[in-house]
């Protein structure tokens, strides 16, 4: 065998094992210092600790787009229809029971169930499942009354193969924060999404089911 051959047979071996490593979103070896780079969804990797970006098969793309859209469209219709949560209007929930109450200016309520979907950092561009925040968190975790859907979504994921849903923490930024709750709303068949500020640095989303108007 010639050293030629020889080479081109070294360069193909190193190719496959090349292609059979995850997608590494940084060379340093501190991933405390990566940076989100503005598109894209990455995860930490539960194994190496390292950021890794993260498979959209077409499948996942398609569906995220068509309900995306479909949930867009009847948020807004609904936060028009029942003026919520309009200027001076403010928002609850009822954490056992998993309902979502929204007090409309002139103070009438409307009600309506809820699932606890995630929370995003905008600085750093973290989304926590709201699937993991029971392990993630000593205190404050989330009653299980809440985390119904959000299981559905992962289970849901794990059939498709929907790497985004299965992951327990990603960087992604407002556009797809937003879609992981499209995603959980459509496979609930919900019509609404919604998110709220809850401390100086995350937003909750959170997928509603159509609200009933207080009688």
């Amino acid at each position: 065998m010639s050293f030629w051959d020889k080479l081109r047979r070294m360069l193909r071996r190193a190719g496959k094992r090349d292609a059979m490593r995850p997608k590494v979103a940084s060379d340093t070896p501190n991933t405390e210092t990566w940076t989100y780079p503005g598109a894209g969804i990455f995860y930490r990797c539960q194994l190496c600790g390292g950021i890794h970006e993260a498979d959209q098969p077409d499948d996942f793309l398609d569906k995220v787009a068509r309900c995306s859209a479909t949930i867009s469209a009847s948020t807004q219709d609904l936060y028009r229809a029942l003026q919520i949560p309009g200027e001076g209007g403010r928002w609850n929930i009822a954490p056992q029971e998993a309902t979502f109450v929204f007090t409309r200016p002139g103070g009438e309520k409307c009600f309506a169930d809820y699932g606890l979907i995630g929370s995003w950092n905008p600085e750093t561009c973290s989304w926590l499942w709201a699937w993991h925040m029971p392990d993630f968190f000593d205190t404050h975790r989330p009653p299980e009354t809440e985390l119904t859907l959000v299981r559905r979504l992962r289970e849901h994921g794990a059939q498709w193969g929907w790497q985004p849903l299965t992951e327990p923490l990603l960087y992604l930024g407002e556009p797809d924060s937003w879609h992981m709750a499209d995603l959980a709303a459509d496979l609930a068949g919900w019509p609404m999404v919604y998110r709220a500020k809850v401390n100086d640095s995350n937003y909750h989303y959170f997928a509603i089911s159509r609200p009933v108007v207080a009688s």
